[in-house]
This record gives structure tokens, C-alpha cells and sequence, in this order.
């Protein structure tokens, strides 16, 4: 009873302290507003994201192993790391700053995830990169052991990118400005310069050239959705060149959330600009983990009809699609199962690139 009425009154205390720093500073209240809405939106988005490519099986493809590398990165973003960070507003430095190795899990967590965000975007960028511009290779390269291999070594390097914080080249610890748990700005400004130029730049002019690239060879050769091969011609089916806008866009949002934060925490490595700086380019980064999903539902058909069967069922809606199939003669039906358009004899034969064909689960 005794513990209890001590909770009470510390959760008491933090409301209280968090009433007047929000009186103080308004800012403090949108930035608590902002990181929630980011949280349910990212973790909603990206459980989206991974339901939807596990059940419909014309997703079950190589490629889309490092889409739902990238969805369990931004998830653990969104549900852990910005779960943390709305407790350390609510908190208002009361909380976390003492909780040492709590914070230190939180920030390495968060580092290795963000990083893992950018270089999974990078993975793909690289995998379409080959499936259109070298597509002889594709097949020898992108096969599902090598491709899994692939994704468990976007987490590892990514680890290993934070491992020196652990080991005296840079630290985890608390930051005052944005309130959450993270590595440690000012500790060593050469692990700083590593980690902007590992994490943000090295994928960031990776993804820019595999996309000119095959923006050159597209332009240079042209496009058909037809079935079938001419000599120095290149041949794409609609749906990847609808996915290759989807991540082109990725690409974008990528920059513009990313950018902005590595210049502001090099540019500011004394730590003396004001805290609505580093909170606002804080948000941006972290927003991209919550932005991906929406893009999938936006540019590319298959996802968003995905996440409108996934939220139908949520809402109770899928009995009455059961019943429906039913009656049309379906054999088996899985109520958690993509529904898929029949198959008419006027629809074209899978395209191949060059003799390749993306490679099924």
C-alpha cells in the first residue's frame, strides 16, 4: 500500500513538473503531441507493412526480405525508442537521466535501429539497382540464403557501427535538449563524423546512384509493357516501375529527414544552439521510420489494398468477404488470406528483364 501511495505521488510530482515546464515552454506540449502521434503511426504502419507481405503471396519475393528488414527497423523505432521518448517529456529529466543502463540500452537500441532504417533503404536500392541495370547477375546474386544473409549483415553492421560506445570511442547517455536517450553528441566528435558519414551520407550517395543509374538506362534504352524481347531494348513490368517510384520516394523522404539532423548535431558539436533545433530536426529523423509505411500505402497498389483488407478484418468486416467467397464456390478460404483479382486470359505473361524473373520464396 505504502509502495503504491509512493507511485502515486512520484506520478503526481512528474505531472505536476511536467504542467510547468509545458507553461514555461510551450513547445514542449507539441513536441509531446507530435512524438505520439509518430509512435502509433509508425508502429501501426509498419505492422501494416509485414502483415501485408506475409500474406499476400505474390509479395514473397527476395526483394521484399529487406522491406520487411526495413518495417522491423522502423517498428523497433516507433514502439521502443519513441516510447522512451515520450517518457522522458512526460518526465521532464526526472526519470531517465538517473537510470544509466536503462539509457544506455535505449540509445544503443535506437542507434543500431535508425541505422539499420538508412541501410536497409540502401539494400534496396542496391537490389533494384541490379535487377534492372545488371540483370544478368541478378539470379547468382539474390538468391533467399544469400538474400537473408544480407539482412542479418545490415544488423550486425549496424551494431558494430555502435559498438565503439561501448568501449570509450563515444557514449550513450541522456540528452537534455531532446529529452530522450540516445548516443552522446559531445562525447567525441570523430565517432560523431563517423557515424553521420557511415550512417547517412556512405547510403545516402549509394542510393543516389543506383538511381541515376537506372534512370540513364531507362531513358537511354526506353520502356515497353509488353511481353516478350527486341536486342537493346529493356523491358520492365508496370508494377516495378510503380516500385521503383515507391522507393524513389523513400529515397527523397530519406534526405529530407536525414540531412538536416547530421548537419545540425556536426554543426553543433558544442552543444550551444537552442533545444528547439535539435528537437525539431529530432522529429524529422525519426518521422522517417513512421513516413515509410504511409508511402507503400500511397504509391503502391498491392500494399494499400493490403492494409485495407488487414484493417477490414481489425474491424470486424472480413465474415462478411468469407461469405461472399463462399457463395462464389470458394473451396478454402483463410480468413486472414490477400484477396487476389482472378485470373483472366487476357492478362500478359510475367515480363522478364533480360531472362531474369524476380526470384519467389
Amino acid at each position: 500500500m505504502a509502495e503504491y501511495m509512493s507511485n502515486s505521488t512520484t506520478n503526481s510530482e512528474n505531472l505536476l513538473h511536467f504542467r510547468e515546464v509545458v507553461e514555461d515552454d510551450p513547445f514542449i506540449a507539441v513536441y509531446l503531441l507530435v512524438t505520439i502521434c509518430l509512435c502509433m503511426m509508425g508502429t501501426c504502419g509498419n505492422t501494416l507493412v509485414l502483415l501485408t507481405v506475409i500474406m499476400n503471396k505474390k509479395l514473397h519475393t527476395v526483394s521484399n526480405i529487406f522491406i520487411v528488414n526495413l518495417a522491423v527497423a522502423d517498428i523497433g523505432v516507433t514502439s521502443l525508442v519513441d516510447a522512451f521518448t515520450i517518457v522522458g517529456i512526460i518526465t521532464s529529466r526526472q526519470f531517465l537521466p538517473p537510470q544509466t543502463t536503462l539509457c544506455a540500452f535505449v540509445g544503443s537500441f535506437c542507434l543500431i535501429c535508425c541505422s539499420c532504417s538508412l541501410w536497409n533503404i540502401m539494400a534496396v536500392g542496391i537490389n533494384r539497382y541490379i535487377y534492372i541495370c545488371k540483370s544478368h547477375l541478378y539470379r547468382k546474386i539474390y538468391t533467399v540464403p544469400t538474400t537473408l544473409a544480407m539482412a542479418a549483415a545490415v544488423w550486425l553492421s549496424c551494431f558494430l557501427l555502435d559498438f565503439p560506445n561501448f568501449v570509450g570511442w563515444g557514449d550513450h547517455g541522456y540528452d537534455a535538449k531532446t529529452m530522450v536517450c540516445s548516443y552522446s553528441r559531445t562525447a567525441s566528435l570523430s565517432w560523431l563524423l563517423f557515424f553521420v558519414i557511415s550512417a547517412v551520407l556512405v547510403p545516402a550517395c549509394i542510393i543516389l546512384y543506383c538511381y541515376i543509374s537506372v534512370y540513364l538506362l531507362v531513358r537511354n534504352h526506353g520502356l515497353t509493357f509488353t511481353g516478350g524481347f527486341q536486342r537493346n531494348t529493356v523491358r520492365l513490368k508496370k508494377k516495378d516501375i510503380q516500385l521503383m517510384k515507391t522507393l524513389f520516394a523513400i529515397f527523397l523522404v530519406f534526405i529530407t529527414c536525414w540531412v538536416p539532423y547530421a548537419i545540425v548535431v556536426v554543426a553543433d558539436v558544442n552543444d550551444t544552439w537552442p533545444h528547439y533545433i535539435h528537437i525539431t530536426v529530432w522529429i524529422m529523423a525519426h518521422g522517417n521510420s513512421a513516413l515509410d509505411s504511409i508511402l507503400y500505402g500511397v504509391m503502391n497498389k498491392q500494399f494499400r489494398d493490403g492494409y485495407a483488407v488487414i484493417i477490414s478484418y481489425i474491424f470486424c468486416c472480413c465474415r462478411e468477404a468469407i461469405l461472399k467467397s463462399n457463395r462464389v464456390g470458394t473451396t478454402t478460404v483463410s480468413v486472414l488470406s490477400m484477396p487476389t483479382k482472378p485470373e483472366s486470359k487476357a492478362t500478359p505473361r510475367p515480363i522478364k528483364l533480360a531472362g531474369v524473373e524476380e526470384v519467389s520464396l
